[in-house]
């Protein structure tokens, strides 16, 4: 899965194959580290994803990446294409990918390359969804505006329909609910307080 804007090694694709092969059988994405450059291919500098998942249970998984993710550059490693088929891929909502790198986890283990074979471009210019605003992101990724104009209750909301819905056992899949309830959902019950309010406000305006 590659970006338009985003570059990577020659090497790229040969190492990635080589996790495959010496990791565990149940890798489901290999990604290597980061190097973020500016507009014109200069080097700012590394970046440490810190999405590797090597726990053995889905919701460990789910949870040490909720933890940790802040830019979603593993999701543009290389997947096992028929893991891939099994999650939404990018859905028609702002941070999508967030959602499709923990679908990926639930799935089986995520394994990073030692190496930085991933170049992520970071320039303010560029027509970047993490150079938008909110409205924005939510046109890029939505253009038809279909979607939830309620960022991070549509995104809670997609967390814990992929959590009930992926892992294939029933314990699994309650645990990972639990794992967004308890690692995902402190940090925003406050903003998604504030969209109800405003979901709320619109329903009293008939809007």
């Amino acid at each position: 899965w590659q970006t338009y804007d985003d570059l990577v090694a020659p090497e790229f694709l040969g190492r990635c194959l080589d996790a495959y092969a010496s990791g565990p059988e149940d890798t489901v994405l290999v990604y290597p580290r980061t190097t973020l450059i500016d507009a014109a291919g200069e080097v700012i500098g590394p970046y440490d994803d810190n999405s590797e998942v090597l726990q053995p249970r889905p919701h460990q998984r789910l949870a040490h990446l909720l933890r940790v993710l802040h830019l979603c550059n593993a999701v543009l490693g290389l997947h096992r294409t028929e893991t891939l088929r099994k999650t939404r891929v990018i859905d028609l909502f702002r941070s999508s990918d967030v959602v499709l790198l923990a679908e990926v986890a639930m799935l089986g283990r995520i394994v990073e390359v030692p190496e930085r074979l991933f170049y992520r471009r970071r320039d303010e210019e560029l027509p970047s969804p993490a150079n938008l605003d909110g409205g924005q992101q939510a046109a890029w990724f939505d253009p038809r505006g279909t979607g939830s104009p309620f960022f991070r209750t549509a995104l809670f909301s997609a967390h814990l329909s992929s959590s009930l819905r992926l892992p294939p056992r029933l314990t699994d899949r309650l645990l990972c609910c639990w794992a967004v309830l308890r690692v995902w959902g402190p940090r925003h019950w406050r903003v998604m307080g504030g969209e109800f309010k405003i979901w709320l406000k619109r329903q009293r305006m008939g809007r």
